[in-house]
Formats: C-alpha cells, sequence, structure tokens
C-alpha cells in the first residue's frame, strides 16, 4: 500500500480485515459526503508513514450495507480500528491528523 487506503468491499472484508496480518483502519466513506473528502486527504498524507504497521482500507457506505450495518455505522465519515476480528476503536466524523495520529499509537503501541 501506497499513498492511499486500499478499497474494499464486503467479499474481500473478511479476508483484508479481519485476517490480516496486521491491524487494519476501515475508513466508511461516500462519494457525495463533504466531510469525506476532508478525510481521504488526511488519510493519503498519513498512509506511507504507517506502512508495514498498519493497513489502510476503504469501503464505499451505500456499496456495501451489510458491513455497515454490523459495525453500527450510523454517519460518515467513520472509522474502524481492528487487530484481527477485534474492533479496538471507532470514531465518527473528521478527525484531524494530529489526533488520529495520537488515538493509532496508542492502540498500537507494543
Amino acid at each position: 500500500m501506497t499513498g492511499a487506503p486500499l478499497p474494499i468491499r464486503e467479499d474481500s472484508f473478511i479476508t483484508e480485515v479481519l485476517q490480516a496480518p496486521v491491524p487494519v483502519l476501515v475508513y466508511v466513506w461516500a462519494d457525495w459526503c463533504g466531510p469525506c473528502r476532508l478525510m481521504t486527504q488526511i488519510l493519503n498524507q498519513m498512509a506511507p508513514q504507517w506502512e508495514g504497521r498498519l493497513k489502510m482500507v476503504k469501503m464505499h457506505a451505500d456499496e456495501n450495507p451489510v458491513t455497515v450495518k454490523r459495525y453500527k455505522v450510523e454517519g460518515i465519515p467513520t472509522l474502524l480500528l481492528f487487530r484481527g476480528e477485534e474492533l479496538l476503536w471507532s470514531h465518527e466524523g473528521v478527525l484531524n491528523q494530529a489526533k488520529l495520529q495520537q488515538v493509532l499509537t496508542a492502540h498500537l503501541a507494543g
């Protein structure tokens, strides 16, 4: 992964997220969502520095309703942080880069 979250769909969620060898940040977004544009820029800027330690993927909310419902995504953008099948953290709304760095560092330390 270089520079941007990898697009995934429901049919690849288990292999790309729940069975990934590293923690995974799932970004739930939609093309009609204004705040998602800002969140996309933030994630694109952050992705290279987390390479190898964290996998970033993005999932379109409208195209993946089963997963959206399963993880109780009610608004977008939403971020979901997984380690294996465990949901470690979730956040609805835009998060600035400094705060997201802080959250990821806290959850992925050690």
